[in-house]
């Protein structure tokens, strides 16, 4: 049968050490094996995990300090329960405070100093519109003049334009494109010959073709290439003369409309420069005064921030564990520690070989001495997923957190809680000792009841199935049992048919 761990074991323990000495005390007789039996109860049984642990906070908050003033007053002490918002401790603030007088007198200077200059400005903001205004008009007049040569220039000022326009384009044509039925025939000639020069070379040089074919081979392909080139030529020629007699053409027309775009640029840029002048009137030279008094209050905001902090104050609601800051010393790590009595919990550890029946969410009941009796209820709401540091391989544990749902002002962080894990209760099931239940020769689970035939009285067996188990009863059905059904209570030394003499009873409880 499945051992666990007891806390009621002692009980069993005296009872049977009673049933013994009694037993061994009383006479045999001859008639049998002496034995003592006990009643099958019926009731609720409860299955838990008995442990131990602390009271402790479900919600612990660190405090610490953000600057590193001496501390100048501190108006609270351990166990003080405190509100969110509550001053903790005070830093000295004096040095602090001289600089924040100190930046406030230099940010009220620049303002003034800012204010002065836009002053000044106003005046030429007034002139700078004026010349923006010009310089807007002589843009717009610019712009007709403009698109009058550029329209001139593009459309040209007579036939003749037209037409050294369509020879300029046809002698580009010719001069550009290799595909023309002239450079095509002459390229031809010209890629012919030079493939019959390279087949005479090779007869030549074989010895198989006379010098003077080779010649002739060479003067065919000499004459191909003067005239091939020469074709080029002549098309670069007329090329270049068509381009110089349309740029010609088109000079007067074309110098216009240069010299408009020109002033046309200029005009744009009269106007860009009008602009920016305008807008450097409107904000002067403050922009980089602003920017200096804006790095002013960003200073000075930090020195405000820095003295709110001076005022270390309570984020939560809660008791104060650790004050660990006096008068005169300077904020290091943690400060205060405040936890939160409204959510408690109790901290203990589960043997590893109870591991496995624990789970997140199961109820426990919680005691403590300084509570007397009464119960609290709570439920498992963390598992560690690794063992604390064990000191033997049967000595593995594992931290198990149970929160406490009715904690209540009588219960304290610190306190010593005794918990119960509840892995399973029944009601109504029929139930004995541990040591009640034992194993006959197949292995099983068996207790023996009290047979009699006429004056001879003999140990019967009956096969039981078990359930579950408390700290000292385990539940048990079989053929015949109910409650109040006798049974022996030293199964280990029985057997089925033995003979006995029943000497006491005991009476079950709890």
């Amino acid at each position: 049968m499945k051992k666990k761990s007891k806390k009621k074991i002692w009980i069993i323990a005296a009872i049977v050490a009673v049933i013994v000495i009694v037993a061994v005390a009383l006479p045999k007789g001859g008639k049998g094996k002496t034995v003592a039996t006990d009643s099958v109860l019926k009731g609720e049984l409860v299955s838990s995990v008995d442990v131990s642990g602390p009271i402790e906070s479900e919600q612990e908050t660190n405090v610490y300090s953000k600057e590193t003033l001496l501390a100048k007053e501190i108006r609270v002490s351990e166990g003080d329960v405190v509100k969110k918002g509550d001053i903790l401790a005070i830093l000295d603030t004096d040095e602090l405070e001289r600089e924040i007088a100190k930046q406030k007198l230099a940010l009220e200077s620049s303002d003034k100093s800012i204010a002065e200059q836009k002053t000044s400005n106003s005046s030429n903001a007034a002139k700078a519109k004026s010349n923006l205004d010009a310089a807007e008009d002589s843009l717009k007049k610019q712009q007709i003049i403009y698109d009058n040569a550029k329209k001139e220039y593009e459309s040209g000022t007579s036939a003749n334009i037209e037409k050294i326009k369509i020879a300029y384009e046809q002698a580009k044509s010719n001069y550009e494109d290799e595909n023309s039925p002239e450079i095509v025939n002459a390229k031809s000639t010209l890629d012919s010959t030079g493939q019959k020069l390279t087949a005479a070379k090779t007869l030549y040089e074989g010895g198989d073709l006379a010098k003077n074919d080779f010649d002739a081979a060479q003067a065919a392909y000499d004459t191909a290439s003067s005239s091939y080139d020469a074709l080029k030529e002549s098309y670069r020629r007329a090329y270049e003369q068509a381009s110089l007699d349309y740029e010609n053409i088109g000079k007067n027309t074309e110098d216009a409309y240069n010299t408009a775009s020109l002033d046309l640029n200029t005009a744009k840029s009269n106007y860009e420069s009008a602009k920016i002048e305008l807008e450097q009137a409107n904000s002067g030279d403050t922009k980089v005064a602003e920017l200096g008094r804006d790095s002013q209050q960003v200073d000075l905001d930090q020195l405000t921030e820095r003295l709110n902090n001076a005022a270390i104050t309570a984020p939560s609601d809660g008791t104060l564990a650790q004050v660990n800051l006096k008068v005169g010393q300077t904020p290091s790590g943690i400060i205060f520690v405040i936890e939160n009595t409204g959510g408690l919990r109790a901290k203990t550890y589960v043997k590893e070989y109870n591991l496995a029946d624990v789970k997140i969410g199961q109820t426990a009941v919680i005691k403590t001495n300084g509570t007397g009796e009464k119960e609290y209820s709570g439920k498992v709401s963390y598992i560690a997923p690794t063992s604390k540091d064990a000191t033997s391989a049967s000595n593995v544990e594992f931290e198990v957190r149970v929160s406490i749902d009715d904690a209540d002002e009588s219960l304290r962080v610190g306190m010593q809680a005794r918990v119960n894990i509840i892995l399973a209760k029944k009601e109504g099931v029929l139930y004995v000792p541990y040591d009640y239940v034992g194993k006959n020769a197949d292995g099983k689970d068996v207790v023996y009841v009290i047979e009699k035939s006429g004056k001879e009285i003999a140990a019967k067996e009956i096969l039981v199935t078990t359930g579950i188990e408390s700290d000292v009863y385990v539940e048990i059905s079989g053929d015949g049992i109910t409650e109040g059904t006798k049974v022996i209570t030293t199964p280990d030394d029985i057997e089925t048919g033995d003979k006995v003499v029943v000497r006491a009873e005991d009476k079950a409880g709890a």
